[in-house]
């Protein structure tokens, strides 16, 4: 299955491109979702989900990697940026 290419952002204040992701965000601390905002959706999204899986923990049990931090769907096609530490929506 192929997929489209696009020119959607996704960026966080939290931390720099490609640097560490600070403890306040992960299970070693308070493990809350970061701010983060988007742009550059291409025309037509209806909805989007976002997904933050760390490849890289300790396996959970035989056959898996990585762990699940939290999972958003169902969020507007045209909400801009999520708050940090929060479950609701991405808010436009």
């Amino acid at each position: 299955m192929g997929f489209a290419l696009s020119d959607m952002t996704l960026m966080s204040s939290a931390f720099e491109r490609c640097g560490p992701i600070p403890a306040k965000y992960t299970g070693e601390d308070d493990d809350e979702s970061p701010a983060m905002s988007r742009s550059g959706q291409p025309d037509g999204t209806k909805s989007f989900a976002l997904n933050c899986h760390d490849p890289d923990a300790p396996q959970v049990k035989p056959a898996t990697y990585g762990f699940e931090h939290w999972l958003l769907y169902g969020i507007p096609g045209t909400a801009t940026s999520l708050p940090e530490g929060t479950g609701d929506y991405f808010k436009g």
